[in-house]
């Protein structure tokens, strides 16, 4: 011990030893260690469940604009913005396809759009773009697959348009972990 300059004793042994601070780190990592991978699964469920409902508002969007406007909507996946493709984890575009070409063109504004899927997840859907008539009814049934890059069946996730126009998400009725389809099917992630 040593004298301060007011004459009080100083506790030279203040602070913690090498050992001390050792074993602390090594708790740290530990603990670090087993919250970790629970917290990546948190990010990944609600990254999945983020675009699984941005993709569920714009098909909504489309079907309103169609009974609202009285016209026909499309929604459908396009890099460019015009061109409708196959690939759903492109950007989505809703669009009054007034001349039923499947292309939005110059005089066909562009009513909504969702930007593409974080390149971790892709997504299955249709062949041909979901339509939409004046009276809310859809043009065929349509299911999108959202699935994570991992194949996770865990995290997949689905979206059902019915002929009549009510969209639905998928639910894991048995309390398996995975969704199921329609007829209650586990959804499938290895079948892209």
């Amino acid at each position: 011990m040593g004298l301060t300059a007011c004459g009080k004793k100083k506790d030279l042994d203040s602070g913690f030893t090498l050992l001390e601070l050792l074993v602390s780190i090594a708790l740290f990592y530990i603990v670090l260690g087993i919250a970790a991978p629970s917290a990546k699964r948190i990010i990944d469920v609600h990254k999945i469940a983020a675009d699984i409902n941005h993709t569920n508002a714009i098909i909504r969007y489309a079907r309103t604009y169609a009974i609202s406007h009285y016209q026909t909507s499309k929604v459908c996946p396009a890099f460019d913005h015009t061109t409708c493709s196959t690939d759903w984890a492109q950007p989505l575009i809703v669009f009054a396809d007034n001349n039923g070409n499947n292309l939005r063109d110059a005089d066909e504004p562009l009513l909504a759009a969702r930007a593409a899927l974080r390149s971790q997840h892709k997504m299955k859907g249709p062949k041909s773009p979901i339509q939409f008539y004046e009276n809310g009814e859809n043009a065929s049934p349509a299911s999108l697959t959202l699935c994570p890059e991992s194949n996770d069946n865990t995290l997949a996730r689905a979206l059902y348009v019915s002929l009549q126009g009510r969209i639905r998400l998928s639910i894991d009725h048995n309390k398996d972990g995975i969704h199921e389809r329609v007829k209650r099917v586990n959804l499938v992630c290895t079948s892209f």
